[in-house]
């Protein structure tokens, strides 16, 4: 499975299915141009009026989908679930440790489309707001990562020393801790290599691979 960096995966609204199409375009045309805005402007200087008439629309169909600027942008947490459940889970990968690797690629780069400027604000909407979504378990893009983590397990890609709980919140610890710095940094370096350099690392140390080469070397000392 080749990483392509190409997809915007902070749109995937469009094919949740859930609600009628044009209602559906309407929301991501608002998520859009807000978008569009923040890359410009500080998010605390863009009001709802100025998202209104860049998108186009009126304050109050605003209102008939976003509660506010902080909702509008909680909204690109699920929009990266829906893109886990309608696309990744049907992608075929070489082995589970690929596939692990490939989802957190896809999840910093959804960060790298926004860009650090909007992330920022994205990590300050969700400190404000503890957490919801960043550490919530039930979401798709946690529940999906554990089962790789288990398969990975079951199937002797990994040494069984920790739990398929531990090792996925490992995983995502370190990919958050990534997305922060680059996020302060103000993309003074690729998001998604430097998180694919990280969790390539934890991996290969909790690896079946690593732990025979440790005891090779452990058997040839003098």
């Amino acid at each position: 499975m080749s990483l392509d960096s190409s997809a915007e995966l902070w749109r995937p609204l469009a094919v949740q299915g859930r609600e009628p199409l044009q209602t559906l375009e309407t929301k991501q045309r608002i998520l859009d141009k807000s978008i569009e805005l923040f890359r410009t402007s500080d998010y605390e200087d863009v009001n709802i009026t100025e998202i209104c008439a860049f998108a186009q629309i009126s304050v109050g169909n605003f209102y008939n989908h976003f509660a506010s600027k902080e909702a509008l942008l909680m909204e690109l947490y699920p929009s990266f679930d829906t893109y886990v459940e309608k696309e990744f889970i049907f992608l075929k990968f070489d082995s589970n440790l690929d596939a692990i690797k490939h989802l957190i690629y896809r999840q910093t780069l959804a960060a790298e489309d926004l860009g650090s400027k909007v992330y920022s604000q994205v990590l300050r909407v969700q400190i404000k707001n503890h957490g919801k979504f960043v550490i919530e378990d039930t979401r798709p893009f946690h529940i999906h990562l554990r089962k790789l983590v288990q398969n990975a397990l079951d199937d002797g890609e990994l040494i069984k020393r920790y739990t398929a709980d531990e090792i996925a919140s490992l995983l995502l610890k370190i990919s958050r801790g990534t997305l922060l710095d680059w996020a302060m940094r103000e993309v003074s370096y690729s998001i998604t290599e430097q998180a694919l350099h990280n969790i390539d690392m934890f991996l290969n140390s909790v690896s079946r691979d690593s732990s025979r080469e440790s005891n090779t070397k452990i058997s040839q000392k003098p």
